[in-house]
């Protein structure tokens, strides 16, 4: 089952096309402004979408059939682009299909939040971590060969039979999605519903789980902005999109090798690093995109790129894996694809706010504008870590009866305190 899992998450990410897509769909007739700021956007709100369905299905009609209707939709999705002729933006019909394209795309990508969450369904607790950072490596791994492969056929071959490669990818994804066994499913009826509604509210009440799921919402919504414009950024700064393929190849097997790092980690090791780590790398990749924008030195963008999308993947398996494991029960994918959702709201209210629509702003000045929402996002999380410290001191110094809390906010001691305490005063109220 896990070799299953493990080829599904490597084929998943196997797109030799997906570093050329703008440059495609520009010599297919569409301009570069109408690629981002017309059809790109689709996906974003289709994401949403999709995201608040599939949530609730995977628990009361079962992962599995989620999973199918997501490959379904990738697999269709890749075969649309193939569709023969020049594209005309002038012609409804054609803005139509890319249109659809995206929606149908959009599908695709809820469904690997689905698939994430089942990973937690199939192996212990104490595994998460593990589980985590190896399929996210393997994913990583995927888009490393396949970007190299790409960069080196395109050389040789038409554009289009990279996006063939990646339409068979994602028939394999399909057939293994076939094999994967059902989840037990959740009671559909008002306690089912009650049930789901209270491990929501407890995720969101108790800060030592909504620190991470802010975390990765404010980040994530940030990175899949800088992934989707980063083909700009480097023809900004004089790169030429000739080497894409081998930069996004360098990229993602550097992050895979990052996503690796916290499973080598013991435990209660990782657990102490990561809660000062969440605050620190959150700033550090703030500040890298921040200059990311404000330079025009083609090198230092592409380090700079290197460096953040490091740090990044190093922190998502850390983030998802302790939401997992500090759960309490098994509606993983309730709570993962509802964060997605908040993410996919913040990552459009941000796509909007940058937009033509808005501020206008140039490529340049929207990375800038990325960097201080993490530098924002940084300074709201370290203020919520100083809360959760003092009051487990006001807690500490009122009520003897608890043990001696270690310094470090990251013992589950402290956790547990906060949630002690935050509960005490609810009653109180």
């Amino acid at each position: 089952l896990m070799a299953l899992a493990f080829a599904y998450s490597f084929f998943l990410y196997f797109k030799p096309s997906e570093p050329y897509l703008t440059t495609y769909l520009v010599q297919k007739g569409f301009s570069e402004e109408q690629v981002y700021q017309t059809i790109f956007p689709w996906w974003t709100y289709a994401f949403f979408a999709w995201l608040l369905v599939l949530g609730a299905a995977a628990e009361f009609v079962g992962y599995r059939v989620c999973m199918l209707a997501g490959a379904g939709a990738l697999l269709a999705s890749a075969g649309l682009l193939l569709a023969p002729g020049e594209y005309s933006a002038e012609e409804p019909a054609w803005m139509g299909l890319m249109f659809a394209d995206q929606v149908i795309d959009g599908l695709g990508s809820a469904s690997t939040i689905v698939y994430s969450s089942y990973l937690y369904h199939i192996v212990p607790a104490a595994q998460a971590q593990k589980i985590a950072s190896c399929s996210r490596s393997l994913q990583l791994l995927a888009s490393v060969v396949s970007s190299a492969l790409g960069g080196l056929l395109v050389q040789v071959w038409p554009l289009e039979a990279l996006f063939a490669i990646s339409t068979a990818s994602m028939a394999v994804v399909l057939g293994a999605a076939l094999y994967f066994p059902e989840t037990a499913r959740a009671e559909r009826s008002r306690a089912g519903l009650l049930a789901s509604w209270t491990v929501l509210r407890e995720a969101v009440g108790s800060w030592r789980v909504a620190k991470w799921l802010l975390y990765s919402a404010l980040t994530t919504c940030v990175h899949m902005l800088a992934l989707t414009y980063i083909q700009s950024l480097f023809q900004a700064a004089g790169g030429d999109a000739f080497w894409n393929g081998f930069v996004y190849s360098l990229a993602y097997l550097l992050g895979g090798i990052a996503a690796l790092l916290p499973a080598a980690v013991p435990r209660r090791l990782m657990d102490r690093m990561a809660e000062g780590m969440l605050v620190a790398v959150t700033a550090v990749n703030g500040a890298f995109l921040v200059a990311m924008g404000a330079t025009e030195q083609t090198a230092l963008v592409y380090g700079l790129f290197f460096a953040y999308h490091c740090l990044f993947e190093m922190m998502a398996p850390v983030a998802s894996a302790t939401v997992a494991r500090r759960l309490g029960s098994t509606k993983y994918a309730l709570l993962f694809t509802s964060n997605a959702a908040f993410t996919l709201l913040l990552q459009s209210l941000l796509q909007l706010a940058v937009g033509k629509r808005a501020l206008n702003l140039s490529i340049g000045d929207e990375f800038v504008a990325f960097g201080l929402w993490l530098l924002a996002a940084a300074v709201l999380l370290g203020a919520g870590q100083l809360a959760a410290a003092a009051l487990c001191l006001r807690r500490r110094a009122r009520d003897r009866s608890f043990p001696a809390l270690a310094d470090d906010l990251s013992s589950d001691a402290v956790d547990d305190a906060t949630q002690a305490l935050a509960a005490d005063s609810s009653l109180q109220a």
